[in-house]
Parts: C-alpha cells; structure tokens; sequence
C-alpha cells in the first residue's frame, strides 16, 4: 500500500491513526477544545467547520484556522465542512461549499482537506489542483448514514475517487445488520489487496460497526476517529478504549504479518536446533514450515541415510538445490535447512533470494550432547565426537556466517526465549 505523510504522522503504516475532531460551535467553544487536544494522544486533528455558528464568514473562518494552527502546533490539521445531506450540520450550496474551500487553499496552513465526492468532478478536479499545488492532502469522502450500499457500489465509490487523484479515498456508510458491516470490512479488504495505490478510510458508522474502528490494520482503513470531546460520528469509541483494542489487534496482528512477503530460512550445524525452532516458531506465528530434508525424503522415496549411502554426498547435495529452487516461489514460510545446505555457494544465493536467513549455532559440547544418540545423520554416524563436530563447524564457519543474516545462540535458551529473539531480530 502506498503510503501518505503528513508531518511525522504516516497514514497507511501500520497501527491505523486516530483523529479527533474539533466540533464546538463558537470561536471560543473551538479554541478550548482544541487547547484539550493538543495535548492528547492522538496524531491528527480535524477540524469540523460545519458546527461552527459563523461558518458563512469567510474572514472568521479564516482567522480561526491560523489560531486552531498555532495552538497544535505540529499536529495536522484536517479542514471539513461536513454538508447536511452527507450527515453534517448545515446545508450549504456548492458554490459557497467551493468557495470557502478556495480560500482555506489560499491560507495554505491545513494539512489535509476534506472533500466531498458528491460536488461533482469538475468541482473535484479543481480543487484537487490547487489543494495538491500548495502540498495539501486530499481526502475525497462518500457518506451515507441511512443504508450500506452494495458491495459493488462501494468499490465504485473509492475506485471513482482514487481515479479522481485523491491521496486517500473515505467512505463511511450505516449498517442495518451484521451482514453490512462484514461487507463494508469486504470491501476494505479488497482495496487494501488489489487497489492499494492510495490508503483508504472506511468505517461502519453506529454500534454495529465498533469493528470496523478498531480493526483497520488488519482489513484495511488507516484512519479512525475518536470520541475524546464530543463524538462527531455514530459509533465512535473513546481514546483510551481506542488505543488499547488497536494494540492488543497489532500485537498479534504484526506478529503473523511481519513475514507476509517473506520466508524465515533457518540454517545451522545439526544439533543446533533448527526442526524444533522451526516446529515451535511456526505456532507461534501461526504460518507454515517445511523442512528441506524431509521434502527430499519425499521426493527421492528413501530417507537422508539410504540416499548418501546409495548415491553418495554430492548427489544429496544436488537435492537440496532442487529443493531450494523448488520452493523459492514460497510466501510467508519458515524453511528449516539441513546442516550443509551451504556447501554450494548456488544455495546461499537462493537463500538470500527468499527471505531472511537465521543462523541457530551452538557449542560443540552441547551439540554432541543433543546427537550422540543419533544414528540418522550420515556425517556424524561413523564419527560421533567432540573433536570432529569442533573441526567441522570450523570448516564450515565463512560459509556460515556468508549467508547468515542473523545469528543466534542456542545455547542455554528454552525454545521460546530462541523464538522470541529471532523475531525480535527480523
């Protein structure tokens, strides 16, 4: 998903951005609110014109803003006149609704303007020149607080306004049931995996939708809004219930994504733990594992042994490359490799193609310990000791620490704290 930056703030990255909005109906009522949340945790304010008592003053509305301006700071501003037929406070013609907005661009102190789809392209066009020639942010916005329209229409809605070259499409709609609040969520989905050129805003207005304000990161939406004042919306929920529900969501949200678009390839000495990293990293991110010597079992119909002891290393080491190749189409995967997998330098390279590449070392002492009873890995059967398992990770040690990315010491560690350190590591 392409991303929007504003200040420090970056929308479509990550944990979604909560906005408040300014809603106070005198000059006075805003300023006290805004002083409240210049202060809060939250990272945009918007402020809502459309509640303001003078809005059709031009002069007012223009002085207002410099001093909403001043007294956030660095925070961005979002400038809204929310229309009545969109479910906002006043009704207010296009000519003055175009206006207006003309003369906020000349003050070129908002940091994101809110535009209504329903104005019309043209209307659209021109205000999207002049916003974007001043470095303004656009919000094209579609709202419909009577019914959730067709999932289809929906994607109409926010392909129509990408097309019209806004930075991020806002649609909000009111559910009668659950059932459109899962389509709203659908469509989200689908802008977030086949249409991410720009971040969108969506949200299921009322208590039916709570959902759809929380759960952003995974569907899709990059913005909520927040109740901290007055809530200028259905169904907005209040900043610290906000924030804590969004990170208990990206908690395990992030953890099962972060290698969405990539592999975890664990390679090492054997001993050094790489099945049982594997087997318990993949629970803990709830994605899949393959182990390269099992797949060449499959393959060859016969274990790792029979195949050295039939056809010898060289061709074993001609499987895992074939393995390899196989799998370098894989997503999202933990691939546990055999022990010297990086003997050929074709292998480290395909590797690194992949994803990451995790090196699990350990002592040869502690090695030992872990395989002297082992009679299924070829290298070692008929040479079962300390001093061989120290030469020959000696040997193999730049080729080692060539592909490794990362590094960790199995050593001393339970299999939670090794996974807990390779994740934190990515």
């Amino acid at each position: 998903m392409n991303k929007v930056k504003v200040g420090n703030v970056v929308l479509g990255d990550g944990i979604p951005k909560v906005c408040i909005s300014l809603v106070g109906k005198t000059r006075e009522e805003i300023k006290n609110q805004c002083k409240q949340v210049a202060s809060m945790d939250v990272d945009i304010v918007e402020w809502r014109c459309d509640f303001f008592e003078e809005i059709f003053d031009e002069s007012k509305v223009i002085e207002l803003i410099k001093e909403i301006r001043f007294i956030l700071k660095e925070k961005p501003l979002i400038f809204t006149i929310r229309s009545k037929v969109e479910g906002g406070e006043i009704s207010i013609d296009d000519n003055k609704y175009i206006d207006l907005y003309k003369e906020v661009c000349k003050l070129n102190t908002i940091d994101i303007i809110d535009i209504e789809l329903r104005i019309g392209e043209e209307n659209i066009k021109e205000l999207v020149s002049l916003f974007h020639e001043n470095n303004t942010k656009i919000i094209l916005s579609k709202h419909d607080f009577q019914k959730t329209p067709s999932l289809d229409k929906m994607l109409e809605y926010l392909l129509k306004m990408q097309n019209l070259k806004c930075d991020i499409p806002k649609l909000a709609v009111m559910p009668k049931d659950y059932l459109d609040v899962v389509k709203l969520l659908e469509v989200t989905a689908i802008m977030k995996e086949k249409y991410d050129d720009t971040p969108v805003i969506t949200m299921s207005m009322g208590d039916k939708g709570m959902i759809s304000r929380i759960g952003g990161q995974v569907f899709g939406s990059c913005l909520t809004f927040t109740s901290g004042i007055k809530a200028s919306a259905p169904g907005q929920i209040g900043i610290e219930d906000l924030r804590t529900s969004m990170r208990i969501i990206d908690k395990y949200y992030e953890k099962s994504h972060k290698f969405k678009n990539s592999n975890i390839i664990l390679i090492g000495f054997m001993g050094t733990g790489k099945s049982s990293v594997s087997s318990k990293l993949s629970q803990v991110l709830d994605i899949k594992k393959i182990d390269t010597d099992e797949l060449i079992e499959s393959q060859e119909n016969m274990t790792i042994e029979k195949i050295f002891l039939n056809y010898g290393e060289d061709y074993f080491r001609k499987c895992e490359t074939k393995a390899l190749i196989e799998l370098s189409n894989e997503k999202n995967m933990i691939i546990s490799c055999g022990g010297g997998i990086i003997l050929k330098e074709e292998n480290i390279k395909i590797m690194k193609n992949q994803g990451k590449i995790v090196l699990l070392t350990a002592t040869p002492e502690v090695i030992y310990d872990r395989v002297k009873n082992s009679n299924t890995r070829p290298i070692l059967n008929k040479n079962m000791s300390i001093e061989y398992i120290s030469n020959l990770i000696e040997d193999r040690k730049d080729k080692y620490l060539k592909a490794a990315d990362i590094i960790i010491d199995t050593d001393n560690k339970n299999l939670e704290e090794i996974c807990e350190e390779i994740i934190n590591n990515i």
